[in-house]
């Protein structure tokens, strides 16, 4: 099947009931929600949109990481989407996706067709409600990164991530804590956490619009 056809089915799949929470504890971190609480007096979650970019590159579908800059934040130096936290002047969240996309990736935004949303997910390390969407742009132009957010980009083939030695166990040292995570292993990048979870909600979705025209 080729792209074109993966876009259009991919956005009827995701007008449907999306796979949810089950999907993303799928690649969560054990013990993720015991360890980083909310407590009392802890203030409300911070709103953040991310975006998983979807495009033709040798004719085939891929989507794109960005390895962060390293500083002193809790998501500092790791793989993710782009994306970031929302800005008074956003009109709404999907505004945030584009916005940070456009800003990280010099993606221009008029160019990204949004496909649908997936599940919100919390992370309670950085106290952040996160909203993922699904964009898709025609033509691959390249990338322009922004060097104070981002270290380079990572493009990848969408099937990869079917192939099961491509999940994985990373061991890190966190917060005093010692964490096996499951994660997804391409190109020497390990991707975990709140990224790896939404991954794998979106990879359920993919996989359903595969085995729909088999």
């Amino acid at each position: 099947m080729n792209f074109s056809n993966q876009i259009i089915l991919l956005e009827k799949e995701l007008k449907k009931d999306l796979p949810g929470k089950i999907f993303q504890d799928n690649m969560a971190p054990p013990g993720r929600e015991s360890r980083y609480f909310l407590k009392p007096d802890s203030q409300p979650p911070k709103k953040a949109g991310i975006l998983i970019l979807l495009f033709p590159f040798k004719d085939e579908l891929h989507t794109v990481f960005i390895k962060r800059t390293e500083k002193n934040g809790p998501h500092s130096g790791q793989i993710s989407f782009p994306g970031g936290k929302a800005d008074s002047l956003d009109t709404n969240i999907e505004h945030t996706a584009l916005r940070e996309t456009t800003e990280e990736l010099g993606v221009n935004s008029e160019n990204i067709k949004l496909l649908g949303a997936l599940t919100p997910l919390y992370i309670p390390v950085s106290n952040y409600n996160v909203s993922p969407f699904i964009g898709f742009i025609n033509k691959f132009a390249g990338f322009t990164i922004q060097p104070d957010e981002v270290q380079y980009a990572i493009m990848v083939k969408i099937q990869e991530f079917q192939k099961p030695d491509r999940i994985g166990v990373l061991e890190i040292n966190q917060n005093k804590f010692v964490i096996k995570a499951p994660c997804y292993r391409i190109k020497d990048a390990s991707i975990w956490g709140a990224t790896a979870m939404i991954l794998s909600e979106f990879m359920e979705v993919y996989g359903r619009l595969i085995n729909s025209v088999k």
